[in-house]
Formats: structure tokens, C-alpha cells, sequence
């Protein structure tokens, strides 16, 4: 099904009736951030999420770039007649004829001047018979009514013309094109303080690098373990999922070692017999010795869960890690893609040399200058489940971002580039080209991502182009 996008406005109405200021505004399919944006500008706090990494980075510059205004601005609308406070009292008046000076009409193209109204007056008398005053209505912006030498007469019954000249045997009765209204201007909104957060990816090595004291309390969160120590026939347990006992291996402290399958033969032997229809064993992928999520032994199954989540059975036979899966082209960013479980933050193996080149297509603008030229030899995937050797080059590069002015701070998204673009046909190398005047400031920083999320993020400065 495409995504629903609603408008500034829209949003703003929905927003402003279903909550008060300081508010929390909830969405979970954020997008382009339109609802964090809207919410932040009327007052409200707000959550934000989506699972692609384009959506998040462009969220994140949307809302350090935050103006005061909703919507569009709102423009005049209204044409040249309808802003004239009296035009229907010209038609009803005693009036031969309209002459109507646009608005859009440049200065100095057309003023009304004392001699255009007597030349004026001369040709309207000539074509009138009788020697009655005859009135004719002219309409003008203010600012094209030249007059020198003639006065306006009052007349307190005519309902039209701001002003009355009387040339001749002609009145003029002149009215005035009001200016359009301007529009509000808008101004920048300083962003107030935000957090984002990875919900399901995590860093692998910052988790395997924790100390039990840390580790274990994450993993049992992770893998939702009622934390409650109990013991089976002598064996000590650390809490159950649901109605099942779980064991948490202590791997801080026994990185070493590996689980195979006769550590689960042994650990069947300590329960006695009596761990129950399930029992779990929760223990980081690099720790198991073999590729079972499950092994049944006697009436107890027990259940091998693998940190990370990204590995369960239902994955291994889809042959796709579990992550949420990026776009690899613009026409599939909203794509909805089926996925189970978490994964972790696995940086790619990225190949690259940064250069100066000559501009592609070169022309009278471009002559002298030199695009900052990214070339990507080697782009793999290096994932908890796979090794980069299971990935042709570049077949899970998803997109490039780039912040062209990089403050060691925050990512400002800049640039997309998609790796439908950038890659070559035969694989062997993607490029990235930046024109030289769009990098003027110290730093860039360029985030390599694949279609599972993971990124490779580098910050590059002017003098690391050769």
C-alpha cells in the first residue's frame, strides 16, 4: 500500500484538536517528519519513528532546520479588480467606459500623466455626441497617478472613484489597485533538544565488550527474561520466558569457550532430566558451535537463543538477515519490506578513494573547476550472519548520504545518493560526485549504508581529495 502523506495544514488542524500544547504526538510511520515538525512548531513534544535510515537522517536535518511557518506561505491570491474596494460601483455609475491600468504593468511603462488625461478626454468627447459631462472610470495602482496641474473636484454622491478629475467635458473617475497583501514571513525556529534512538540495532562489539555485570541485565531485557534465580536439581537457572526456565551464559567471562553440542548433552545430564518441556540457553552466535536452534533431548527441548535475534530459524530459512531492509533506488523508498526480529550495528567493508575531478559534463560554468569525486572500489556487507565473502561486490549497498558541512556534532543530511546511480553496470566500482561549489566549508562526513541498515560513517576534509 503507498504512504498517506498529508499536508502541513492538515496536520496542523488534526494536531491542534486532538491535543493541547506540551502535549506528546505519536507517529510511527514518521516519514519526511511533516508530524514531528508540525508538532515542534505548535508546542508539542513529540516521538517519531521509521525503520529506514533515509527517513531518520531526513528527519533529523527537517528538525534542525525548523521554521516558524506551516504550510506554504500564504500568498494574494486575489486579482488586480478584487482589490479594488469599489470596482462593482464603477458599472453602476453613470460611466461610459473603463479604462483599467494592470498592476504588473512595469514603471515607466504607462502614467497616467495631465496630458494622457486630456488626450484622454479629447478622444472620449470625439466620440460622444452632446456637449453633457460624461463620466469614465480609470483604475491604476496609486503609484502610476501622475498629476501635475490637475486638481480633483469633490463630488459627495458619486459612490465610485477615490479620486474625480474633470478634463474637458469628461469626469474621470479614478480608483486605486490596492497592493497585494504580503505574506507572513517566516522565521527560523531554533530546534529544541531531541534524542534519537536505535530501537532493535544495537553495536555488536559494544555488547560483546560489556562486563557481566551489564551484559547479562541487557540480554535478559533483550530477550524478555523475568529475571528470577531458582535452581534445578543442584543447577542454577537465571529467570524463566514465560513459564520456562532460561540460563544466560556468562560469556564476559568465558569468551573463549564454545557451546557445542555436547555442552547441551552435559547440561541435559546436571538438570537430571527435570528442565521441563523447554528450557533456554541464551549466548552470543559467535559463542555456538553449531547451526541448531533447537535440540530435543529425552522430553526437555532446549532452546538456543542467539544474540543477536536476527539469527532465529524463521530468518535462516528466509536466507535474509533480520533487519529492516533499505531502499537500494528512489522509486522503492517507500517499499514495505517484511522483517523479523532485531539485528546489530555490523559496519560494511568499504573500499574508497577521494579525488579531484574534472566536472562530467563540462560547460561555460564548470570550465576550471573539479568535483569532489568519491570512487568505491569494494562495498560488502559484514553481517553476524554472514562473512563478506558470501556478497558479490556492491550487491547490498543501499545509498550514500553526505553533510556537506559537518559540525563534529550532528549528521545534516546534504546529498542522497542512491546505488542504482552510482554503481557501474559490471560492479566493479560506484562513484560519487559532488560539485566543487557545493562543498565550502572544512568538512564533509559520508555514511555508507547497506540494505540491512548497518553504515559506515567517515568524515573527510578538503585535503583528503588528491
Amino acid at each position: 500500500m503507498p504512504a498517506i502523506e498529508f499536508s502541513d495544514g492538515l496536520l496542523e488542524r488534526i494536531i491542534r484538536a486532538s491535543s493541547n500544547e506540551t502535549d506528546i504526538v505519536l507517529d510511527a510511520f514518521a516519514g519526511s517528519g511533516t508530524t514531528p515538525a508540525v508538532a515542534e512548531k505548535l508546542n508539542r513534544r513529540w516521538i517519531s519513528m521509521d525503520c529506514g535510515k533515509l527517513a531518520i537522517y531526513t528527519i533529523q536535518k527537517r528538525m534542525l532546520n525548523l521554521t516558524t511557518q506551516i504550510g506554504p506561505l500564504k500568498e494574494d491570491g486575489r486579482r488586480d479588480y478584487e482589490r479594488v474596494a469599489d470596482f462593482e460601483e464603477h458599472s453602476k455609475s453613470n460611466s461610459r467606459g473603463l479604462f483599467f491600468v494592470y498592476e504588473k504593468a512595469r514603471r515607466g511603462d504607462l502614467v497616467i500623466s495631465d496630458s494622457l488625461l486630456k488626450s484622454l478626454s479629447e478622444f472620449i468627447s470625439s466620440n460622444l455626441s452632446g456637449n453633457k459631462k460624461e463620466g469614465f472610470s480609470l483604475i491604476c495602482p496609486e503609484d502610476k497617478l501622475k498629476l501635475q496641474k490637475l486638481k480633483p473636484v469633490e463630488d459627495k454622491e458619486s459612490k465610485a472613484g477615490e479620486k474625480i478629475f474633470d478634463v474637458g467635458n469628461v469626469r474621470f473617475l479614478i480608483s486605486f489597485i490596492q497592493p497585494k497583501e504580503k505574506a507572513e514571513k517566516e522565521e527560523p525556529l531554533k530546534a529544541k533538544e531531541f534524542k534519537l534512538f536505535h530501537a532493535g540495532v544495537y553495536d555488536a562489539k559494544a555488547i560483546l565488550d560489556l562486563d557481566w555485570e551489564h551484559y547479562k541485565p541487557f540480554v535478559a531485557q533483550l530477550f524478555g527474561v523475568r529475571s528470577k534465580r531458582h535452581k534445578i536439581y543442584g543447577f542454577e537457572a537465571d529467570g524463566y520466558i514465560g513459564v520456562h526456565s532460561a540460563f544466560i551464559w556468562d560469556y564476559p567471562n568465558q569468551k573463549n569457550l564454545v557451546l557445542d553440542r555436547e555442552y547441551i548433552k552435559t547440561l541435559h545430564t546436571v538438570l537430571g532430566g527435570r528442565a521441563g518441556g523447554r528450557f533456554y540457553v541464551i549466548a552470543p552466535i559467535s559463542s555456538m558451535g553449531f547451526m541448531e536452534d533447537e535440540i530435543d533431548l529425552d522430553n526437555t527441548t532446549y532452546v538456543l537463543l542467539k544474540v543477536p535475534l536476527s539469527v532465529l530459524k524463521a530468518l535462516i530459512e528466509k536466507g535474509d538477515p533480520g533487519s529492516i531492509k533499505q531502499p537500494v533506488s528512489e522509486n522503492d523508498v517507500n517499499e514495505v519490506i517484511d522483517a523479523v526480529g532485531f539485528d546489530f550495528i555490523s559496519q560494511p567493508e568499504v573500499k574508497a578513494s577521494y579525488h579531484r575531478r574534472k566536472p562530467e559534463d563540462q560547460n561555460l560554468f564548470n570550465t576550471g573547476k573539479k568535483d569532489w569525486f568519491i570512487e568505491i572500489s569494494s562495498f560488502k556487507s559484514n553481517t553476524l550472519v554472514y562473512d563478506p565473502e558470501d556478497f558479490e561486490n556492491f550487491e547490498t549497498l543501499s545509498m550514500v548520504l553526505v553533510d556537506l558541512d559537518y559540525n563534529d556534532d550532528y549528521f545534516n543530511l546534504g546529498k542522497v545518493f542512491w546505488a542504482s546511480d552510482v554503481v557501474n553496470e559490471d560492479r566493479s566500482k560506484a562513484v560519487v560526485r559532488i560539485p566543487e561549489d557545493e562543498f565550502t566549508t572544512k568538512k564533509m562526513m559520508v555514511i555508507f549504508i547497506d540494505k540491512y541498515g548497518n553504515e559506515l560513517k567517515v568524515v573527510k576534509m578538503k585535503k583528503d581529495f588528491k
